[in-house]
């Protein structure tokens, strides 16, 4: 059972109409006096909930791949790996990612970048010893570059 929505149609206080300048006339559209009756009413039920952000900063990464445009899921995988496996002294705590270019840090990632603001990861996903006579791994590169802090 949905709880009862309750409309707040106050208008906003402190806010300050925009000036018109002079000359200009605004024109509103007419309304009919009656609402339509045409359709049905209905009740909409949303799944939402407010939130409160912890008063924190986060970091703000931009996630560049040299590779062509590869799934989400498999770009959360490769900075799966980059996160667990080859760097976990530098993503401790993890960082959040979602898939294509951005990554969250709850702290400023300890880049090894000549300004500290970037630096590059190539890694291969395979774990084990080459196969022999086979091709070698494949090597990923990922670039963080650190663009933004935010402090919602």
């Amino acid at each position: 059972q949905a709880p009862q929505y309750h409309p707040d149609p106050s208008p906003a206080t402190g806010v300050q109409a925009p000036k018109i300048a002079p000359g200009v006339v605004t024109v509103g559209v007419k309304r009919p006096a009656q609402r339509g009756t045409s359709g049905q009413p209905l009740t909409v039920t949303t799944n939402n909930f407010k939130i409160t952000l912890p008063e924190a900063t986060f970091h703000h990464y931009d996630d560049i791949k040299t590779e062509k445009s590869m799934p989400i899921k498999w770009n959360q995988e490769v900075i799966r790996i980059l996160q667990e496996r080859i760097a976990p002294t530098v993503f401790s705590p993890r960082a959040v990612y979602d898939g294509r270019k951005n990554l969250f840090a709850s702290r400023r990632l300890p880049l090894a970048g000549g300004d500290g603001n970037s630096q590059t990861f190539e890694f291969s996903l395979d774990s084990g010893p080459p196969r022999p006579g086979g091709r070698p791994p494949k090597t990923h590169k990922v670039v963080l570059k650190h663009v933004a802090t935010i402090n919602p």
